[in-house]
């Protein structure tokens, strides 16, 4: 499972390089929409040979209102706007440093689940926490250094 987690993070790792590289190129609404429609052909696919096929998990009664409104929130309320701020912000920004800010989701994970889904937080999650919280810290700390150190010699220069 850890070693399934590390890949995760390492094509995590490859699509911020590859959505940077892509912006120099085409603007965030054409990254999006050809994503999604690769995402989709690819899902028809990869169904295609699951025991279960999608269409059969479709049935009618499971669509209650609450539940097609947490589709709605999940899809444009969560991943449309994360993924239009993410493409804007990566052009903006260098990948590591928005990388980086992306390692607080598990913190945002736990304290939502914990008030949600009532799950229990254990010591280890509020020391995992901390832990990534202070490595934020100190690459936020390191940046805006060498961003100082940048306007100063620029400033000396003149």
């Amino acid at each position: 499972m850890i070693i399934l987690a590390l890949f995760i993070a390492f094509l995590s790792s490859v699509s911020s390089i590859i959505n940077k590289l892509l912006g120099f190129t085409f603007c965030n609404e054409t990254i999006i929409l050809i994503s999604g429609i690769i995402n989709l052909i690819l899902l028809i696919i990869f169904s295609y040979f699951k025991k279960e096929k999608i269409i059969n998990d479709l049935e009618m009664d499971k669509f209650t209102p609450s539940v097609l409104l947490l589709f709605l929130i999940t899809t444009i309320g969560c991943s449309l706007i994360s993924t239009i701020t993410y493409n804007y912000i990566i052009n903006l920004h260098p990948p590591h440093r928005i990388s980086t800010m992306l390692s607080v989701t598990p913190v945002f994970t736990m304290i939502l689940s914990y008030y949600i889904l009532e799950t229990n937080i254990t010591k280890h999650s509020i020391i995992g926490t901390l832990i990534v919280l202070i490595g934020i810290f100190i690459i936020i700390l390191e940046t805006s250094n060498n961003k100082s150190n940048e306007i100063i010699d620029e400033f000396k220069k003149n």
